[in-house]
């Protein structure tokens, strides 16, 4: 089926009226929606009719994104929205090294030493 830009801007708008669901069954933010709706409409395996409504030969949203999850051209799609937790090689005085760095140099300093300090404590009650 030959794909016009209309036909692409109905059928993106009825993608997205499904999406909702979508997003909170597998935690995706808006951008990764947007992809994944761009995906779809080029996909050529889902249809509308005149009507706006799917036809019987197209898949169904919810199976189409079923299908592509555990693909590795998708993987960045149903990557979790949230930043991993840093490492603690990426943290200072227990904070996130670039959040330390914005800090005022006083403050850091004072983080620094009481850092140290505790650092010291510990050292010094060991066996």
């Amino acid at each position: 089926m030959s794909q016009t830009d209309g036909y692409k801007r109905r059928l993106s708008r009825v993608i997205r009226a499904e999406m909702p669901a979508i997003m909170d069954k597998y935690d995706i933010t808006s951008s990764q929606c947007e992809d994944l709706i761009a995906r779809m409409v080029e996909s050529n395996v889902i249809h509308i009719d005149q009507h706006d409504d799917f036809t019987a030969s197209s898949w169904d949203v919810a199976d189409y994104v079923d299908s592509v999850r555990d693909r590795p051209d998708h993987a960045h799609i149903f990557a979790p929205k949230t930043a991993p937790a840093p490492k603690d090689s990426d943290l200072v005085c227990g904070m996130p090294k670039d959040e330390f760095n914005r800090l005022p140099a006083q403050r850091r300093l004072e983080l620094a030493n009481a850092e140290a300090a505790k650092n010291a404590k510990a050292r010094r009650s060991a066996p």
